[in-house]
């Protein structure tokens, strides 16, 4: 007995029109991954050209240029050990720069995040005296040290 026309649930594999691949379900809308993709495109583009109106920006918020804020907290939520650790993997890292005056920025950044581990930083570099910190675009928060990011203590 011969079968009838095809029902579109049914799972047989053909050829894609536009790329003559094979493996295509009968019932997937696009014929190809190909396909399916530049549908994708189409309707990206279609979207993102809705009615909009004034110019195009890209308007970060101000928190964006908070660098340090996040770092203080991190590091002032440290046990003494884990800060002595931070210190040393930071002198290990800087002593690895072939130019000193990068390591000598870096701990000067350092300053911003805790006084202390900017001078430990140059010490082990052996820096000597660190002049003032550059200006932070964004005045420096005090957060409250949270326990949660201790590594060793949980």
């Amino acid at each position: 007995m011969r079968r009838s026309a095809r029902s579109p649930t049914s799972s047989v594999m053909e050829k894609c029109r536009r790329c003559s691949r094979k493996a295509v379900s009968v019932t997937s809308q696009a014929p190809c991954l190909k396909l399916r993709r530049a549908k994708v495109r189409r309707s990206a583009s279609i979207a993102a050209s809705a009615h909009e109106s004034g110019g195009k920006g890209r308007v970060r918020a101000e928190s964006f240029a908070d660098h340090y804020s996040q770092a203080r907290q991190f590091y002032r939520s440290q046990t003494s050990y884990e800060q002595a650790h931070i210190a040393s993997a930071l002198v290990f890292e800087l002593s690895k720069v072939r130019t000193s005056t990068y390591a000598r920025r870096s701990s000067l950044h350092l300053r911003h995040i805790e006084e202390d581990l900017a001078k430990r930083v140059a010490n082990g570099l052996a820096l000597g005296k660190l002049p003032s910190a550059p200006p932070a675009a964004v005045p420096v928060q005090d957060r409250e040290p949270s326990p949660a990011l201790q590594i060793i203590a949980k």
